[in-house]
């Protein structure tokens, strides 16, 4: 092969290999760019979940102590729209009228499993009542209970605050738990008494009125108080009852599987015996209160229209109040 030739085929050689190069550097170029752009996207992904990162690094920082066993106490109530009582006790007739979980008490369970889905542990609910309070315990596991318990003995009936405090203590003290939550008042009583009361038989702090939790640590709980002008931040150290009000959250409705697990759900029954309570203390003997008597106001139908000017009605209201005075008298 010539010298001319020669330097031709190495030339298109040359050039050749350079195409091929070419070709390569732009895949090179494109795996590259194509790399790159899976970073650049995997790093906008993360900076989109960083608000999440540190909305739970606060939760973690402010509830801080895992498995919080948690007992939440409720009250089976009759429904305000159909209320009897019985006349030779003086107490309200239970037994087969329309009943619902105390609301106070629906707002104590929700802000008990919303602390669970945050640290972990368990929720219990305990009631005290009649066989029917069953209904009321089954409710509680559609909305997330973990284990029922129902406080129930026919020797419990006609307590005051202090006897259902007394046996509600006398459930309570050999269980295991970090805090205790109860409704403010029940809407049948209205007291208030019971939740102060539990805790002070069982030799613990208790915050009432409790509107939102702002801390929860190791062996300590921070809330807010709520207060005619305001709220109070109350520090309590665990274990530790509160009473809640309804604005402290927004109970959840019960879900399919809650339901569902509700219907099997095995209930624990305690008596008087099985709690350890002692005969004297419990039901209408053991309550140092009595009500005398108890009575549904009479509805009275008649009124009187005043009419004429505002000065004439002021005039012939007060001349009614005046009568009114002197019937009394």
């Amino acid at each position: 092969m010539s010298g001319i030739m020669q330097w031709q085929w190495s030339y298109l050689k040359v050039q050749g290999n350079k195409g091929y190069n070419d070709k390569l550097n732009i895949k090179n170029q494109r795996a590259i760019d194509s790399r790159q752009k899976a970073v650049n996207s995997e790093q906008r992904d993360l900076e989109s979940l960083l608000p999440t990162a540190c909305c739970l690094l606060f939760i973690a920082c402010y509830f801080q102590e895992v498995a919080v066993n948690i007992i939440v106490c409720i009250k089976q109530v009759p429904d305000t729209a159909e209320v009897r009582i019985n006349p030779e006790t003086n107490t309200l007739v239970r037994e087969g009228v329309p009943s619902i979980i105390n609301p106070y008490d629906l707002h104590a369970l929700e802000a008990a499993l919303q602390i669970r889905e945050q640290t972990g542990g368990k929720v219990t609910v305990i009631t005290m009542g009649p066989p029917q309070a069953e209904n009321a315990l089954r409710e509680a596991v559609s909305m997330g209970a973990d284990e029922v318990r129902l406080i129930s003995d026919r020797a419990f009936a006609g307590a005051d605050t202090w006897a259902t405090s007394y046996t509600l203590y006398k459930a309570i003290e050999k269980m295991d738990y970090d805090i205790i939550f109860c409704g403010k008042q029940a809407i049948d009583g209205d007291t208030a008494q019971v939740g102060p009361e539990v805790a002070e038989f069982l030799n613990i702090p208790h915050i009432a009125y409790v509107r939102r939790i702002d801390e929860l640590a190791a062996g300590m709980i921070r809330v807010q108080r709520l207060m005619d002008d305001g709220y109070d931040v109350v520090e309590a150290s665990l274990p530790v009852l509160l009473t809640v009000v309804k604005e402290i959250n927004t109970p959840r409705f019960p879900s399919l599987k809650g339901k569902m697990a509700a219907k099997k759900t095995v209930i624990t029954r305690m008596d008087m015996s099985a709690i350890g309570a002692e005969e004297e203390n419990v039901g209408l003997k053991g309550s140092p209160t009595q009500v005398l008597n108890i009575f549904a106001p009479q509805v009275k139908s008649d009124r009187k229209m005043l009419q004429g000017s505002t000065e004439e009605q002021v005039a012939a209201l007060i001349k009614e109040l005046r009568g009114l005075k002197c019937s009394l008298q």
